[in-house]
């Protein structure tokens, strides 16, 4: 649980700007995978960064050039070599219902009602947005987070004021991404099942 603490306390500085303005949210769309199972989930020699926040400067994310070892308690191994990572998973060790392993994130009912899931979390690391300089009046940012299901499933996302959208989802494990957009006093949130899973980036949390 304290790695998932970082992980969120992270994703909540990054992303304060956008949730503030939640209230405008027109929704958005979704998109199904539908691109067959991936039961094993691997990062290969991808460059992890670290996060640093400067007041009135806002987030930067230089590489990170140490080595150390990568552990999840989902299962799986790997490791930081020279700010490279390499980590493999496949079934995860726990399971929970489908509709818990969302929790944290958004309100998601998930269907059949029986799925099993949960969310990959990297110890001492988290998943930082791809950035598009979203602000007040424009630009955009994506966030991606990589969930495994026990079997085929739609998971329909609640959107604010009632709206919603569903998402086909694979056996085995997915990359599920949510990608707001501003414009003028406008934002719209939309999600995607389909994103390729080198598109998030690594961050190591440096005590």
């Amino acid at each position: 649980m304290k790695a998932t603490t970082k992980l969120f306390g992270i994703i909540a500085i990054a992303a304060a700007l956008a949730f503030s303005m939640a209230a405008c949210d027109t929704g958005g769309g979704g998109s199904g995978g539908e691109t067959g199972s991936v039961m094993v989930l691997s990062f290969t020699n991808e460059q992890v960064c670290t996060v640093v926040y400067t007041p009135g400067v806002g987030l930067e994310f230089p590489s990170y050039m140490g080595s150390t070892l990568v552990t999840s308690d989902l299962g799986g191994s790997g490791s930081i070599s020279s700010g490279k990572l390499n980590f493999t998973i496949g079934e995860p060790t726990y399971l929970n219902p489908a509709a818990d392993a969302f929790d944290d994130l958004w309100n998601v009912s998930v269907s059949p009602s029986d799925v099993q899931a949960a969310l990959l979390v990297l110890n001492n690391m988290t998943l930082v947005n791809l950035d598009g300089g979203l602000t007040s009046s424009g630009g955009w940012k994506e966030d991606i987070y990589y969930f495994y299901f026990d079997k085929d499933c739609t998971a329909t996302i609640l959107l604010q004021e009632g709206s919603a959208t569903s998402l086909r989802l694979k056996e085995g494990w997915n990359a599920i991404s949510q990608k707001i957009t501003a414009s003028g006093s406008a934002i719209t949130s939309v999600f995607r099942a389909d994103r390729d899973f080198a598109s998030g980036r690594w961050s190591i949390i440096e005590d």
